[in-house]
């Protein structure tokens, strides 16, 4: 018997009332369905809401049918459809078609689930053409956008996403923008964020020499030249200020690097176009990537520039990125290659105007590129690296993730993250929604920056939090985030966090959490942990041993002295100490062995990440401190060369407790006597710290009955350590994985300490 669909039994003519989705405003959707109506012969409104996009159409019912749908096999990135509803009543009569402002006059957010806050996009491909046409009226303009491109999140005052509702409603259009914005064939159509040089916002220059400087065109002109003959200086991108220079001028990236408080750490570099980006090593595949609407820097190999070894003088890889708006794009030459980094000091929030700029004209820096299009948000640009993201921000975020804790109703509440890599987190029915890269909790500043940001999200979605989450370390930073009106907040044990940000949706039998330090829920220093993960529960089943944290974050800044610590545990000779760091006294050396054996002054901690340190201590970086979070491990990624070998793996895997325990001072022996025999290079050492350590935490998995496993936390950032487990894991047939769509840093902790909250028998109604 045929069954009968329901848009056969209504009458031949009805109206639709369409209700989409996802990620549907600010990325060309209303146009989209107006054309496609037009094409039908429907008429109607279109409309953005606090929650999606609308459309309520007259029609007959098979082209009703028809229309919805061509409007699913049209909608491709980056419009996503989470929601499609579609519902036929009686024809509304309707005379005409168009596209409208918000009609409903009570803003309210009563389905986060359908919430739609678009990420901002970088310059499309149509955008650029215009861009590069002599006779197109927005030939080489430096805020050139439509309906598929421009800012988004940086821009956004309330929702639903109107230009009303952001910052360019300060620029009302012109004739001819209103034309193009009112003309169904035109691309610009409906386009909210459309602007030309009569009615856009406007650039100005300035310099030590005069105060208001040069306007637009001529602006951006002297800029250049002031690039080009070696001056360094701030301009205002799409989330805040970027500090700016030329990147093959030895002198610049000194002075960079000073302005920056960065002696080492990596710089990335922005390339001006395709042809300039092969000539240096980049690949089209590559450039694919760096041009895509999020636009990242991308951490590449094989980019080859006389000034490498400065700007990424630990690394084989440097960070590169496209020009993200014309703006950026008109501050180079064709052949340019220039410093592109956040135009903060270290510790400090990204300054988004004028006020907040802590660097001096004259004194600091040569100049500021200035426009006048406010800052909303601020936003940093993201970076990937390979198939992983490290920081997720510009293009990025923020992100909705319907259903990320099921359906469940449950009050609303706000996560808060960590100290390193802030990055926070709302979640209400079910639905998260996850806030862009803030940094380092490093300031008050800082501090105050994020709070009133989380206050601002609130205020936007309508949204007051019962609830709030924070790392559940004593020291940390995080509970200052809290919003006004939240009295009930949650510690969330840091590396359970970290488990539970993958768990959701990932069906694995083991979750490892490997980073730097986290306090789990008996207080105890962590960074090694592996959870066996049953029934939507997870269970402790594998730890690094323990050993000596003499002096907290003194052992962090100073990798030998985690060297020292852990080899004293294996009763490691104090001769061959002093032979691996001859720099350090060896009354230096006693103390720290006495405060190792005593215990005073050290706290016991398992990690991965201070075993790399130490591993890295031994093997190149030695008794320096380091100027960025896990200098001396990246640096002992970067030298190491693969090759064949036979060495066996020292019995270091212990079964008899509790816990499977890896002894990673025994590995830490064998390391310190090849390297003092002198018969392996420092890069096959390199090689070897990474195999060995990876050979037995797979021989430590193997004791258990899993296939597969995931791995989050910072160390699995390290592509190396990763590859030489997942080898040594696939000869026992388990399969290794890492999270996709989220850092695996300390960025996703927010994500996980909301699903912490989720997991079976507990709820966010509980306190402590």
């Amino acid at each position: 018997m045929h069954r009968m669909t329901p848009f056969a039994q209504l009458p031949i003519k009805a109206c639709l009332e369409l209700d989409l989705a996802g990620q549907v405003q600010g990325v060309g959707l209303r146009p989209m369905l107006y054309r496609l109506a037009q094409s039908l012969d429907l008429k109607g409104l279109i409309f953005n809401h606090e929650t999606g996009v609308r459309a309520e159409l007259d029609g007959p019912v098979d082209r009703l049918e028809r229309y919805c749908v061509e409007v699913q096999r049209h909608a491709q990135l980056p419009i996503i459809l989470r929601e499609f509803r579609k519902h036929l009543t009686t024809p509304r009569g309707f005379h005409d078609l168009r596209v409208i402002k918000n009609p409903w006059s009570q803003k309210t957010v009563s389905s986060p689930q359908l919430l739609s806050i678009p990420p901002d996009a970088a310059t499309c491909a149509d955008c650029w053409r215009d861009f590069f046409d002599l006779d197109h009226r927005l030939f080489r303009y430096p805020f050139i956008s439509c309906t598929a491109c421009g800012p988004r999140w940086s821009i956004l005052r309330q929702l639903p996403f109107e230009r009303a509702g952001t910052t360019l409603v300060e620029f009302p259009l012109c004739l001819e923008c209103i034309a193009n914005f009112e003309n169904p064939a035109d691309r610009r159509f409906n386009a909210q964020t459309i602007s030309c040089p009569r009615c856009g916002p406007c650039v100005r220059l300035l310099t030590s020499s005069r105060t208001s400087g040069a306007q637009s065109t001529e602006a951006i002109f002297e800029t250049r030249r002031l690039i080009r003959n070696g001056a360094v200086g701030l301009i205002k991108g799409v989330g805040g200020f970027q500090l700016i220079g030329n990147a093959l001028d030895a002198g610049v990236i000194a002075r960079i690097r000073e302005l920056k408080a960065r002696p080492a750490k990596a710089l990335a570099i922005m390339i001006n176009n395709l042809q300039n980006f092969l000539a240096i090593g980049g690949t089209a595949s590559d450039w694919q990537r760096l041009t895509s609407a999020a636009a990242p820097i991308a951490s590449l190999e094989g980019i080859r520039l006389a000034t490498s070894a400065l700007l990424a003088p630990d690394l084989r890889e440097i960070g590169v990125m496209a020009p993200t708006t014309g703006l950026h794009y008109l501050l180079g030459d064709s052949d340019s290659v220039l410093v592109v980094t956040s135009g903060n000091r270290k510790g400090s929030p990204l300054p988004r105007d004028l006020s907040e700029i802590s660097l001096e004209v004259g004194r600091d820096i040569d100049f500021i590129l200035d426009h006048n299009r406010r800052i909303s948000h601020g936003i940093d640009d993201s970076v990937v690296r390979g198939d992983l993201i490290l920081r997720k921000a510009r293009g990025l975020t923020p992100q909705v993730w319907p259903g990320f804790l099921g359906t469940e109703k449950k009050p609303p509440t706000v996560a808060l993250g960590t100290d390193m890599k802030n990055s926070a987190a709302i979640a209400y029915n079910g639905t998260v929604i996850e806030l862009p890269y803030a940094g380092e909790l490093g300031d008050l500043a800082g501090v105050e920056r994020q709070r009133q940001e989380i206050q601002n999200v609130l205020e936007l979605l309508c949204l007051k939090p019962e609830f709030a989450t924070v790392d559940n370390h004593p020291a940390s930073l995080t509970d200052y985030l809290r919003p006004q009106g939240i009295s009930n907040t949650r510690p969330v044990p840091h590396h359970l966090a970290h488990a539970y940000s993958v768990a959701k949706d990932t069906n694995v039998d083991m979750i490892l959490t490997f980073d730097g330090t986290g306090l789990n829920e008996n207080g105890e220093l962590k960074g090694s942990e592996g959870y066996l993960y049953t029934d939507h529960l997870l269970a402790p089943r594998l730890s690094l041993r323990a050993s000596p944290l003499v002096g907290g974050d003194t052992s962090i800044r100073f990798p030998w002295r985690s060297a020292v610590a852990m080899l004293t545990t294996t009763n490691f000779p104090l001769v061959k100490l002093q032979a691996l760091f001859p720099e350090i006294t060896k009354n230096h050396l006693i103390t720290m062995m006495k405060l190792c054996r005593s215990g005073s002054l050290a706290s016991m901690c398992s990690s991965l990440g201070r075993w790399f340190d130490a591993a890295a201590a031994i093997i190149e970086f030695g008794s320096r401190e380091t100027s960025y979070e896990a200098q001396g491990p990246i640096r002992l990624e970067h030298l190491a060369v693969p090759f064949d070998h036979n060495e066996a793996l020292p019995d270091c895997v212990d079964t008899s407790g509790p816990l499977t325990e890896i002894d990673g001072g025994a590995l830490l022996v064998q390391l310190a006597e090849w390297r003092l025999a002198g018969q392996l290079s420092t890069v096959s050492l390199a090689f070897l710290a990474h195999d060995q350590v990876a050979r037995a935490v797979a021989r430590a998995i193997s004791r258990f009955n899993v296939r597969s496993v995931v791995g989050t936390g910072g160390v699995f950032q390290n592509q190396l350590f990763f590859a030489r487990l997942s080898h040594h894991l696939e000869v026992d047939g388990i399969v290794l994985m890492r999270p996709s769509g989220i850092p695996v840093n300390d960025q996703s902790i927010a994500l996980g300490q909301l699903a912490y909250l989720n997991r079976k028998g507990d709820s966010c109604t509980s306190s402590v």
